[in-house]
């Protein structure tokens, strides 16, 4: 018959190491259970706890919000107002100085820009 051979020390340590694995693997499968199990209760103690107040401050929020949406129309419009007389002033009082002081007759197409080129250019030249 064959004779029995005596476990070498190898064996010993990796059915230790195999033994520690598996508790390490149970251990970490217990603590994300428990995790699960935790978000579930915070899960519910949020919604019967801090959804309620939520639901009776929302009208009032919205109210709010509408509130400043209607304000801010009103201040566009007034920015608004203000400016389209600023401008009306403007071409008003330029229409008056047009008239009192007339500018100069460009008649050969000339702008005003590029005469004052066109000056600059001869005295640059001379």
């Amino acid at each position: 018959m064959f004779a029995a051979e005596a476990p070498s020390p190898i064996d010993g340590l990796a059915s230790a190491a195999t033994i520690i694995l598996i508790i390490e693997v149970l251990l970490i499968v217990l603590l994300l259970a428990t995790l699960a199990v935790l978000l579930a209760v915070l899960t519910r103690w949020i919604y019967q706890h801090a959804v309620p107040p939520v639901h009776q401050v929302v009208p009032r929020v919205k109210g709010a919000l509408d509130a400043t949406d209607r304000a801010t129309g009103r201040v566009v419009d007034v920015v608004a107002a203000l400016y389209s007389r600023r401008r009306g002033i403007e071409v008003a009082v330029n229409s008056i100085v047009d008239n009192i002081f007339p500018p100069e007759d460009l008649s050969n197409g000339e702008t005003e820009t590029n005469r004052e080129d066109l000056e600059s250019e001869e005295t640059a030249g001379s």
